[in-house]
């Protein structure tokens, strides 16, 4: 038997569970740890247990390493599970204890782990070009009323429209629905009756629409990858059938060959008798 067959195990439902459960374990003691009121004992073994569990996912990915061989460095989530591990085996000296924070990042594992998760990222990273595009296309709003709020109302409320900055500032702070009406529209709406008509418009176009538009090509692209996952599962489901009919027939082509031959050998037997 191959070596690697003795690795296989890691691969299965069972243990898969286990490093899920272990990945939320550590998030929790990373988050304990923040407790500042927390004994020294309590702290040594919280930091004790965190050891061992970076420890278990670097032998996790040795084994799977070692079952899957060069295949192994050709999956973009092993390669994500890697540098998360590594940074979190970074040691935290006082010269650089930031990467002490490292750690949290092992709760990213989860992004790998779990099957739901992984359709979401890549939903978003194949909706990126189209969200790219349609960040461009919200610029250019912004630079529009920003640009247009600075000459309209800039004299009067050098504080929101003073400059181009300011203005965009205060567009942003608009499209985040904070304190938009009280704070800056009603003022701005006192002393310009037609302004209304500005901060409607800007609100229905980069708050509503856009905002809308960039939620729903993230759930188009999500919603095209769990179909194409869907294809692949029937794809496999299908080959798999059909390698089992194909077995199935290759069973019953030798049971027949070995019928025919018991057959002739009792045919031969009688003969020579």
């Amino acid at each position: 038997m191959n070596l690697r067959s003795y690795f296989s195990f890691i691969y299965t439902r069972k243990v898969k569970t286990f490093i899920l459960v272990l990945i939320v374990l550590n998030a929790v003691f990373l988050g304990i740890e923040t407790n500042k009121s927390l004994s020294p004992e309590i702290a040594y073994m919280l930091r004790a247990f965190d050891k061992i569990i970076i420890y278990i996912f670097l032998f996790e990915l040795i084994l799977k390493q070692i079952y899957s061989g060069i295949r192994f460095w050709k999956n973009g989530w092993n390669l994500f599970d890697v540098l998360i591990v590594g940074l979190s085996l970074i040691p935290a000296t006082n010269s650089i204890s930031v990467l002490r924070g490292f750690r949290i990042l092992t709760v990213l594992r989860l992004f790998s782990s779990v099957k739901a998760l992984r359709k979401l990222v890549i939903g978003l990273v194949k909706s990126l070009p189209s969200i790219i595009w349609l960040i461009m296309l919200i610029f250019v709003v912004f630079y529009l009323f920003a640009v247009l709020g600075t000459n309209l109302f800039g004299d009067k409320f050098p504080e929101f429209f003073g400059s181009l900055g300011k203005s965009f500032f205060s567009l942003f702070q608009i499209m985040t629905l904070e304190s938009w009406s009280m704070g800056i529209a009603r003022p701005v709406i006192a002393e310009y009756e037609y302004a209304y008509l500005y901060f409607v418009s800007y609100i229905m176009i980069n708050t509503f629409i856009m905002l809308n538009l960039f939620v729903g090509i993230i759930v188009n692209a999500m919603g095209s990858e769990s179909e194409a996952e869907e294809k692949k599962e029937q794809l496999n489901s299908s080959n798999e059938n059909r390698i089992e009919n194909h077995l199935s027939k290759l069973k019953k082509q030798i049971e027949e060959i070995r019928i025919t031959f018991n057959l002739i050998e009792s045919e031969y037997k009688g003969l020579k008798k």
